[in-house]
């Protein structure tokens, strides 16, 4: 598996790779762990400034990254290139360009749904905010990520989160363990 993290949201002060951060935007992952180390941090920064500015060079050194990843890994290889951002690689010819690789990323953009290449596995995240579009994708026998949190008194992170209870059944559909199957 490859990853490419960006800087989330509006963070480089211009531009967004994240276009329906909402309820998001505090809690990011890219924050947690090491995404605050200055060379973690530079190098999403970096990044997401030539996504922006330097897009053509960019795209093409992705392809080029990709293309090295594929010929060095024998089987299937999957590349998830939202790590932390909201891109629709589909319409920079990215997925296309790739067809021996497994993408697979999270969405809040509904619409892109059923609606990308054989080989783009798209994961709608659920946010609290877009009920009704995880409700039309679960209909349509998409996926859709949504987090559950116990009411308890004490704080529940790390290891300790898999002990909490999972319902049998959110708005009707069954429920999968995402720690235990993604």
């Amino acid at each position: 598996n490859m990853g490419l993290s960006l800087f989330p949201e509006r963070g480089i002060g211009f531009g967004n790779v994240c276009p329906m951060a909402k309820t998001c935007v505090a809690s990011c992952l890219a924050h947690q762990g090491q995404g605050s180390v200055p060379s973690v941090l530079g190098s999403r920064v970096a990044k997401t400034v030539l996504w922006f500015l330097a897009r053509e060079w960019f795209l093409c050194k992705l392809n080029r990254e990709l293309d090295r990843f594929r010929k060095r890994h024998a089987g299937v290889v999957g590349v998830r290139l939202n790590m932390f951002s909201d891109i629709r690689w589909e319409e920079y010819g990215v997925i296309q360009n790739h067809p021996g690789i497994q993408f697979y990323d999270y969405t809040k953009i509904a619409s892109r749904i059923g609606k990308v290449p054989a080989n783009y596995d798209l994961t709608l995240s659920f946010d609290g905010t877009n009920r009704q579009s995880a409700i039309e994708t679960l209909k349509r026998r998409g996926k859709v990520s949504v987090v559950f949190y116990n009411d308890t008194s004490k704080p529940v992170c790390g290891k300790a989160a898999h002990r909490q209870e999972l319902p049998e059944r959110w708005e009707g559909f069954r429920v999968i363990d995402g720690g235990k199957t993604d």
